[in-house]
């Protein structure tokens, strides 16, 4: 902060606070700020270079870049927003028992159950940041379970499918029972082993 001070005076330092708190999307009357983005961007590069530790850091700081890191932001909001609009964030019961009983939650338990704080830690989360992001993505995954789900049918294949429900048919049945046709057959030995061997 004193070096802030030294160079750019009270009123810069004021201005380079309000440039981090610009915002940069509205969605749903959330503000993205320029901060967020930031940290965003900042998160997904560093993901990036865990996953892939040979590739190039200028490639993450192009202009392009940094609008994907925004566009994920504003869909990941449009979600949330409709996650919490339809009531699909998870209650606090059921986000213990996701917790508890799936699998790849396993590493971040403590043997009593409790969430594993160090991990989370390293991480840079708290137990509350870790539990908003949990029932965050449950919520955008059941919005998108609804969406994937979800087809468009086309009108000949909605006509098939109700005229056939309307429509009246005759059929006739015939009965052939096996003891009528029994007196008939008479294989000998070989023919039953021959059929045997061949089915």
């Amino acid at each position: 902060v004193i070096p802030s001070f030294v160079f750019f005076g009270v009123e810069g330092y004021t201005r380079f606070r309000e440039a981090g708190n610009a915002t940069v999307a509205t969605v749903e009357g959330y503000n993205i700020t320029q901060a967020e983005w930031d940290q965003a961007h900042q998160r997904a590069v560093d993901n990036m270079r865990r996953q892939m530790p040979n590739v190039d850091a200028k490639l993450f700081d192009s202009p392009q870049a940094r609008q994907e890191t925004l566009d994920d932001m504003v869909r990941e909001r449009v979600l949330l927003a409709a996650a919490s609009q339809q009531h699909l964030l998870p209650s606090d019961q059921r986000l213990q028992r996701i917790f508890l009983t799936e699998p790849q939650y396993a590493q971040l338990r403590n043997p009593d159950g409790t969430v594993n704080k160090d991990i989370l830690a390293a991480q840079g989360l708290s137990s509350e940041m870790f539990e908003q992001q949990l029932r965050t993505e449950l919520g955008m995954r059941q919005v998108m379970m609804g969406l994937a789900g979800s087809t468009l049918a086309p009108k000949s294949a909605v006509a098939a499918a109700i005229e056939a429900t309307m429509q009246r048919r005759e059929v006739q049945a015939r009965r052939f029972d096996a003891k009528d046709y029994e007196a008939k057959v008479s294989p000998s030995d070989a023919d039953i082993e021959a059929y045997y061997k061949a089915n």
